[in-house]
């Protein structure tokens, strides 16, 4: 039996609530404002306050962008019972082997390398953003 509009409707609109949740919860975990978010996935800062605060049914193009720009799935995105603790950890562990490569160094020396890595990758993004610019600190 075909299911009502009404009724697609409303499992929109449970899809759309969950996925509200889902960004707010891991863009807040991975300590991005909205406008870092909106310069990740080319979004407005608007869409995802509206999207944020469950006020827009969200597109797949959107969907993907946010999933993209988060790092996660669209299916995982979509998903009530996802933690977002849980997928900082597994992210963690797949993008930064860098961490377990120093993890016999000392604290002091393995902070100072973790600090010039982030510093040489926020000048490479930079460069990369505008490449006829030379960035020198």
């Amino acid at each position: 039996m075909e299911k009502s509009k009404n009724e697609r409707n409303e499992g929109a609109r449970e899809l759309c609530a969950i996925l509200a949740h889902n960004v707010k919860e891991l863009r807040k975990r991975k300590t991005l404002s909205q406008e870092k978010l909106s310069e990740i996935t080319g979004l407005s800062v608007n869409e995802i306050g509206r999207i944020e605060r469950n006020k827009t049914i969200t597109g797949l193009g959107v969907l993907h962008a946010l999933a993209k720009g988060l790092d996660i799935s669209p299916e995982r995105l979509l998903d009530p019972r996802l933690d977002p603790a849980a997928v900082l950890l597994s992210a963690s562990s797949r993008r930064f082997p860098l961490e377990a490569m120093l993890e016999d160094l000392p604290e002091e020396e393995r902070q100072f390398i973790l600090q010039v890595a982030g510093y040489l990758a926020a000048h490479y993004r930079q460069q990369q953003r505008n490449p006829d610019k030379l960035y020198i600190d």
